[in-house]
């Protein structure tokens, strides 16, 4: 309201300027509008523009200006004594009516396409697709995708053989011809995410912005891997041989044979580790093993702490769901970022503390993911390009 009536005074304005009746004041304070901004500026311009003189004379004809005008005044100046007015200002007021609505249709207009340029960028963010590069022993790197090396078979030195296709990267190491360990490391970047079996048949959902090196084929006595990101493992059963897992915080799981969920990215102070299915030991390097059953998580910073949690909620992601309960809008954030490859900047830190419950289609627009949170009346977003301004509604 403070805006219309803003833009209803300087209408006035503009119109006293058109019928040449402004006083030095009135310039004075028109002046100091026009200068308040570009679209200020712009607007005036518009208005005034000899362009736009020929719609404005053929504006003023069109009205009964007499007669319009003994209509107001009979209401607004009844008590005045039936003053006469003089004919100019009979035009003045036209004038205010066409400036008004000239004013208003650009005001609007504009305002019609800032949201249409907020749509249109927010069209051009999308969800990950499948992506990653294979990083080989020999220092080559293999690029796949959706569209890239599909149904494909790659051979590397010493008899591995990996292949892929629509169900990820698996790999062969039966004909092996050396003891000696050699690694890969599979990368999954920003706004992607990635299957891969490795040679004893491990299953590995990465999830984006993820590494996972591994042994082209495992060491007689176990089976270790290295994590940064976030990887839901299903994990094949080798009693005599344990699989484990280390992260970048010190932290190793030890598993058996089971389906867990890590999340370990670099940034990161904490790793989280739930379990699904089966039993897995977690400790500190150098601490002892403390261990999970299912629908448990552990908590590895500087010391180890478990929680009860549904795990579910955790690996829905590998699912196509992504499952808040009661999280942080800072950790939504985060997670949004790297799926939808775009940046988070607040208003407030106050804001990253506000708290949500929902359920969200990974694979869904980013426009109905914003909708979510636009819906709980607490926050507003801005899109320029792939950075997302989120401001607080003021009832938030």
């Amino acid at each position: 309201m403070q805006e219309e009536n803003g833009l209803h005074s300087i209408s006035a304005l503009i119109a006293k300027k058109l019928a040449g009746e402004m006083t030095e004041a009135e310039q004075s304070e028109l002046d100091q509008w026009i200068k308040e901004s570009v679209e200020n500026e712009r607007l005036y311009n518009t208005v005034i523009d000899p362009v736009n003189k020929l719609k404005r004379d053929q504006f003023l004809q069109q009205i009964d200006v007499q007669a319009d005008w003994q209509k107001l005044s009979a209401k607004v100046f009844k008590e005045k004594g039936g003053r006469q007015i003089n004919l100019l200002w009979y035009k003045v007021a036209a004038a205010i009516t066409f400036v008004c609505i000239a004013a208003g249709a650009f005001y609007f207009k504009n305002k019609a396409g800032n949201t249409s340029s907020f749509e249109e960028q927010i069209a051009k963010i999308n969800p990950g697709t499948s992506q990653a590069i294979v990083r080989l022993h020999n220092g080559k790197t293999i690029t796949l995708s959706d569209s890239i090396n599909q149904d494909k078979q790659f051979e590397e030195a010493n008899g591995v053989n990996l292949y892929n296709s629509s169900g990820g990267l698996s790999y062969d190491a039966d004909d092996v011809i050396t003891d000696e360990l050699i690694f890969n490391e599979i990368v999954v970047p920003r706004g992607g995410e990635y299957k891969i079996t490795l040679s004893d048949g491990t299953k590995v959902w990465l999830n984006s912005e993820t590494q996972l090196k591994f042994p082209v084929k495992f060491a007689a006595k176990e089976r270790t891997v290295e994590l940064t990101g976030e990887a839901y493992f299903e994990v094949a059963h080798m009693s005599e041989k344990p699989f484990i897992v280390n992260t970048l915080q010190q932290g190793e799981v030890k598993v058996y044979g089971t389906q867990f969920n890590i999340n370990a990215y670099a940034d990161n102070a904490q790793v989280y580790v739930t379990l699904n299915e089966g039993k897995v030991s977690v400790r500190k390097i150098g601490d002892s093993e403390l261990m999970l059953k299912p629908d448990e998580q552990a908590v590895l910073g500087e010391k180890v702490s478990v929680v009860k949690v549904d795990a579910s909620q955790y690996s829905a992601w590998k699912d196509g769901l992504l499952v808040f309960d009661n999280v942080s809008f800072h950790q939504i954030s985060q997670l949004l970022a790297r799926w939808y490859d775009v940046e988070f900047e607040f208003e407030s830190e106050a804001i990253k503390n506000y708290r949500f419950t929902a359920d969200i289609k990974r694979y869904g627009t980013f426009r109905d993911v914003l909708r979510v949170f636009e819906k709980t009346d607490r926050l507003n977003f801005e899109v320029e390009g792939k950075v997302i301004k989120v401001i607080s509604k003021k009832d938030g």
